[in-house]
């Protein structure tokens, strides 16, 4: 009761506090930097492997195996996953928030590094890629025709989902 007292009793002071608010947050809006893509850098990397010929057990054992082994000697990994194909193999390390995506990079390199002499000589490419939010592929399709309506190329098969709203004509 006091601060309700207080503030209809010196409601002069009070209004000038309250400008204050809203001007200091008007500036504070203004000046804020704003971006679309934010730069975010999420720690993790991937390690692609292309071994011509080697079934994915082969892949498992003589290339997964091996990497994943020195790659869990780091600290701070969240999650490791590894997938093996017929002469690939793909394995993704994602560190904790907070960790230094470079730092953590080159950490997985050198991990890498320090056993790719035992790895088989016959590797077409081992690449490592640091991960970044800006590779993001985007894909864009539409369907043209200079014959047929935009309603008859809007028309859909039976049983499906419209996944955008009918405009009028």
């Amino acid at each position: 009761m006091k601060l309700s007292r207080l503030a209809i009793e010196q409601h002069q002071f009070f209004i000038i506090i309250i400008l204050l608010f809203i001007l200091s947050g008007t500036i504070s809006f203004i000046q804020m930097p704003r971006s679309e893509d934010p730069l975010v850098s999420p720690a993790g990397s991937t390690v692609v492997v292309i071994y011509p010929g080697a079934n994915p057990s082969d892949m498992e054992e003589l290339i997964i195996d091996p990497i994943e082994e020195v790659i869990n000697e780091l600290e701070d990994i969240k999650q490791l996953n590894s997938k093996a194909r017929d002469g690939l193999a793909v394995i993704g390390v994602e560190f904790e928030a907070g960790s230094d995506p470079d730092e953590k990079y080159s950490d997985v390199v050198q991990k890498v590094n320090s056993v790719r002499n035992d790895l088989p000589e016959n590797i077409l490419s081992l690449d490592i890629t640091k991960w970044s939010i800006t590779d993001v592929n985007i894909l864009q399709i539409a369907l043209v025709s200079e014959v047929a309506s935009y309603r008859d190329l809007e028309k859909k098969p039976s049983g499906s989902k419209t996944i955008w709203k009918e405009v009028p004509e």
